[in-house]
């Protein structure tokens, strides 16, 4: 009442909902498309790269919370993440096709409101060889050998697990973790300094991934900001009602028809009333993230709109501020390094942090509303050329990505 009455009308606050983007299969693959063969942007390091598709995969195939997988601020140092011992890989008889096929058991403990109370549930995943873009386990096995972590000490390549066979008497075989490894976070964090070194001890934060994969989705040309909540809906809208509060961890339904359920409904009302041949695939089409999405967009600020920031009132009074430090400092000691602990020189350093910050913050929202000013008048703008007679815009095709990347332990 205080935070829906009091404060709304104090202040003016609009109730309003925010949009809840969801993410299909189809911006799911042009994702993992642009984040495999055309991210030439990206400088992280090469396990980051396997990690991303590992977890995006998982948010969207188990409609899991990231705090549920990486670590979250809130529990930081607490290692309450997904771990080797929550995961059975197994060699499955499959009776859709000739020999066996590999499937991933995932058990998440860690769930909202639940983390303490051991009601885990667990999600089969198995492999796709007919896409493999898709192919969660595929993924899996790359980390897995990375890590070393297969118990059978013969099992040193992707090879050796396909050539073992399902005995004629069991329908599974499971292959079997070190015991050493069980502990291991499964999403590693990695030290910059002094070189890219993976450490199997520190969990992969959800800011770090968090910030992969909004750059992702930027550089990919989506207008919406891409989110793991994107993911998530996307599962929870692919399952019926009837499975969906398990699945998703809700302790009623009235939560996903809140905070989850999309705006644009997904039913051919128009042909139910005419009696016609429904055309879902239209509606499903409008839905989607990637229906707008243009990789034309800008990702960078042109020069003129950093120059405008750089006059912003508070960015100018701490630079004027720094100055004068700067010049008080280097005055009386020459150089700032023989300044010791003058109370001005810590002034001058939290001042250096607090001028990064601020940069930062403008030059986010700055590109934020200039990317939203442009999907805004691009389709305008392609109108208008071809009302004047000129072709349709083109965009060059994406040439094919080679890396070159050394190797790293």
């Amino acid at each position: 009442q205080y935070i829906t009455k009091y404060l709304t009308t104090k202040y003016g606050l609009k109730k309003q909902q925010k949009s809840k983007e969801t993410c299909s299969v189809v911006d799911l693959y042009k994702l993992l498309q642009h984040h495999w063969c055309e991210d030439k942007e990206s400088t992280c390091h090469g396990r980051y790269v396997v990690q991303t598709a590992f977890l995006m995969q998982l948010i969207a195939y188990t409609s899991s919370r990231p705090g549920a997988l990486i670590e979250q601020n809130c529990y930081k140092g607490l290692k309450e993440v997904l771990k080797y011992k929550d995961m059975n890989l197994s060699l499955l008889r499959d009776n859709f096709g000739t020999g066996t096929i590999l499937v991933l058991e995932v058990t998440t403990t860690y769930l909202k409101g639940n983390r303490n109370t051991k009601e885990p549930v667990t999600y089969v995943l198995y492999e796709r060889r007919d896409s493999p873009i898709f192919c969660p386990v595929l993924n899996m096995l790359a980390l897995a050998f990375a890590d070393n972590a297969f118990k059978e000490e013969g099992i040193t390549r992707p090879e050796d697990i396909y050539n073992i066979q399902t005995p004629i008497s069991r329908e599974t075989l499971s292959i079997q973790w070190k015991p050493e490894i069980l502990e291991t976070p499964v999403f590693q964090d990695a030290t910059r300094k002094p070189e890219d070194v993976v450490s199997d001890s520190d969990a992969w934060s959800f800011a770090g991934f968090n910030h992969y994969l909004e750059s992702l989705g930027e550089i990919a040309g989506f207008p919406e900001t891409l989110t793991s909540y994107a993911l998530r809906r996307g599962a929870g809208n692919a399952v019926i009602d009837a499975q969906r509060n398990q699945i998703m961890g809700h302790a009623r339904a009235e939560v996903f028809r809140k905070h989850y359920m999309r705006q644009t409904v997904k039913v051919d009302s128009q042909s139910l009333f005419l009696g016609t041949i429904n055309r879902n695939d239209l509606l499903q089409t409008v839905g989607l993230m990637s229906a707008k999405r243009d990789p034309r967009a800008p990702t960078t600020l042109p020069r003129t709109i950093i120059n405008e920031l750089e006059q912003d009132s508070r960015l100018v009074s701490m630079n004027e501020r720094k100055l004068h430090l700067f010049n008080a400092l280097k005055t009386e000691y020459v150089t700032l390094t023989k300044a010791g602990d003058d109370n001005r020189k810590q002034e001058y350093g939290k001042l250096t942090s607090q001028i990064r910050a601020r940069k930062k913050t403008l030059e986010r929202k700055a590109l934020k509303e200039y990317r939203a000013k442009w999907f805004d008048t691009v389709d305008h703008a392609e109108i208008q050329k071809q009302l004047r007679g000129e072709a349709p815009s083109t965009i060059d095709p994406t040439p094919t990505t080679y890396f070159d990347r050394p190797v790293r332990t």
